[in-house]
């Protein structure tokens, strides 16, 4: 995430127009943070962020760091609700039921534009049952 720190009395800095640039490279990524799953989301933001110039982030990585500890004083569902406001979109995994639904409720609430990903595994989609 790019925190904007060159504030200089003399400087006219466009602090809207730097937060636009920011919210246009951002993407939010969420899911199951489990091993396998969490290695899925971990190539998706490669691709993201190599291939198309991205500035993704998984959201497990804000929640803890890791020893375990939180990285604020705020909640979980602040720091989501921070993240994809600052974010241009958010992309889920949907492979296996986990707490995505009600993250993906508050993209909901955010009016964040959301990408659901399913994956075809073994010829079955291979998707939570609640979507």
């Amino acid at each position: 995430m790019i925190i904007i720190s060159f504030f200089n009395e003399g400087a006219n800095i466009d602090l809207k127009l730097a937060l636009e640039k920011q919210k246009e490279k951002m993407v939010v990524l969420i899911g199951c943070y489990k091993e396998e799953h969490l290695e899925f989301l971990k190539n998706v933001k490669t691709i993201l962020d190599v291939k198309f110039g991205y500035q993704s982030i998984i959201l497990e990585d804000l929640y803890h760091i890791g020893d375990g500890s939180t990285i604020s004083n705020e909640t979980p569902r602040q720091i989501l609700h921070n993240l994809i406001s600052s974010s241009n979109f958010v992309i889920a995994d949907d492979t296996v039921p986990s707490g995505e639904s009600l993250e993906l409720g508050y993209c909901r609430n955010c009016g964040a534009i959301t990408a659901i990903i399913c994956r075809y595994y073994n010829e079955t989609w291979q998707r939570s049952t609640f979507m």
